[in-house]
C-alpha cells in the first residue's frame, strides 16, 4: 500500500498496514499517490501543486550456505530453498525484512527492531525444512552485512565487525584497516567457526569468532 497525508511523507505499507519504509518527504501534504501498473514508478502530488515521478528499485536480499538457498519475497517474508531437494519453505515475518543469513542449521532475520534467530526443528537431518523460532534479539542493529553463526550473530558496519550472541550482548569488536566489502562463514567448530573477510584494499582476512587477531591470508596488489 501508498499512504501519504498530513505527515507530509510517502510510505510503502505492507497490505496489513505495517510500515515498510519512506519513499519520499515534500513540504506539503501529499493528497494523491499512484502506482503504474506492472511498474516499480509512483506518482506522486502534493498540496502546493507539485508532482514527483519516484522509480522504487527493490534490492535482493539473500543468504547462502551450501545447499541451502535463503531470500526475501514480497518485502516481508523469507524463502529458504533446499537446493538438491527443491524444497521451499516460506517463513512470514509479517514485518520488513531487512536482512537474511543462514548457517547449517540456522536462519537469521533482522527486522526494523529485532532480529530473529531460527534453528531447524530435525537437526540430524540434511532435509529437513521445519524451521522453528529460538531466540529474538530486541534491538535495533544497524548493518551492511550481516551473518549467523551457531551461537553468534556477526554485523558489519563500514571498517567494523561486531560479535553478538543470541541474548543481544556484544561479545567482540574488530576494527579493520579497511572499508569491508564480503564476509562468509567458513565452517568450523560450533563457538569457534572461521569467518572469511574481503576489504576493499584487496585483502582477505580469516578471522575466528573466538580469538581477538585476524590473520591475513592474502593482500592483492594493484599495478
Amino acid at each position: 500500500m501508498l499512504i501519504g497525508g498530513s505527515n507530509k511523507e510517502a510510505l510503502l505499507c505492507t497490505r496489513e498496514g505495517a510500515k515498510l519504509c519512506t519513499i519520499a518527504t515534500r513540504t506539503e501534504w501529499i493528497w494523491a499517490l499512484q502506482c503504474r501498473p506492472k511498474h516499480n514508478t509512483i506518482a506522486l502530488g502534493d498540496n502546493g501543486g507539485g508532482i514527483a515521478l519516484i522509480n522504487l528499485q527493490f534490492l535482493t536480499v539473500h543468504g547462502l550456505y551450501k545447499d541451502r538457498y535463503a531470500y526475501r519475497e514480497h518485502m516481508t517474508d523469507v524463502i529458504v530453498q533446499h537446493l538438491l531437494t527443491e524444497q521451499k519453505v516460506r517463513i512470514k515475518c509479517r514485518d520488513y525484512v531487512k536482512k537474511v543469513a543462514v548457517f547449517r542449521d540456522r536462519l537469521a532475520v533482522q527486522l526494523p527492531d529485532r532480529i530473529h534467530i531460527y534453528d531447524l526443528a530435525h537437526h540430524e537431518d540434511s532435509y529437513d525444512m521445519h524451521y522453528r523460532i529460538k531466540e529474538r534479539i530486541y534491538q535495533s542493529l544497524p548493518c551492511n552485512l550481516l551473518v549467523v553463526t551457531t551461537n553468534n550473530i556477526i554485523l558489519c558496519q563500514e571498517r567494523k565487525l561486531q560479535l553478538f550472541d543470541f541474548q543481544g550482548v556484544k561479545v567482540r569488536e574488530w576494527v579493520l584497516a579497511a572499508v569491508i566489502r564480503y564476509i562468509k562463514v567458513d565452517g568450523g567448530k560450533a563457538g569457534s567457526e572461521g569467518v572469511l573477510v574481503g576489504l576493499k584494499d584487496g585483502t582477505i582476512l580469516k578471522i575466528y569468532v573466538d580469538n581477538a587477531f585476524p590473520i591475513e591470508l592474502i593482500k592483492q596488489v594493484r599495478p
